[in-house]
Parts: structure tokens; sequence; C-alpha cells
């Protein structure tokens, strides 16, 4: 490989060059893991405590609230009662009145 200026790199330079800038950015990598084991560590032993009483209190309430509504009542349930107020049904409980009276 050649430079404008009319230099030459050697296959083992460029080699040198990758394997220094490889060892560089893989210790900056190691150096930053370390740094984050440490403070995951820092954590879960020095302040236990703190984030054992914020868990406690992010725990979920189990409590039942009743709904706001009314109580839903099934379908048929809504349709018997229609048929029973309706004209119809109060005739045909007023002659069987009538029939059981007489």
């Amino acid at each position: 490989m050649s430079l404008g200026s009319g230099k030459t790199i050697s296959g083992a330079v460029q080699s040198l060059t990758f394997t220094r800038r490889a060892t560089v950015i893989g210790g900056l990598q190691a150096g930053i893991g370390v740094l984050l084991a440490a403070r995951m560590a820092y954590i879960s032993v020095a302040e236990n405590e703190r984030y054992q009483l914020l868990s406690e209190s992010n725990r979920v309430n189990l409590t039942l609230v009743p709904p706001r509504t009314a109580a839903v009542k099934p379908k048929a349930e809504a349709v018997m009662r229609h048929i029973a107020a309706s004209p119809a049904m109060a005739r045909l409980r007023s002659s069987r009145i009538a029939v059981g009276t007489t």
C-alpha cells in the first residue's frame, strides 16, 4: 500500500497498527465492564436495605375493589323481565287469578 507522498506501508506495519488498536479498544471495553460489575456489586451489597424497602413498597396491592356500577345481569334475565312486564302477560296473570278464584 502506498501513500500519496510515495511512502509504502508494509503488511507488518499494518498488522501491528491493527493489533495495537484492537488492544486499546478491547482494554477500554474490559474497563467499562469492570466498572459496571463493580457498580452492580456496590448496589447489591452496600445499598441492599434501601432497594429492599423500595421493592416492598412496589408490591401489587391485592385488595378487592367493588365495581362502580350496578351488578351486571345476564341478558336472558333482562329478556324475561321484559316479557313479564308485557301487557299480554299481565292479562294472562289476571285471567289465571280470575279462573283460580271461581
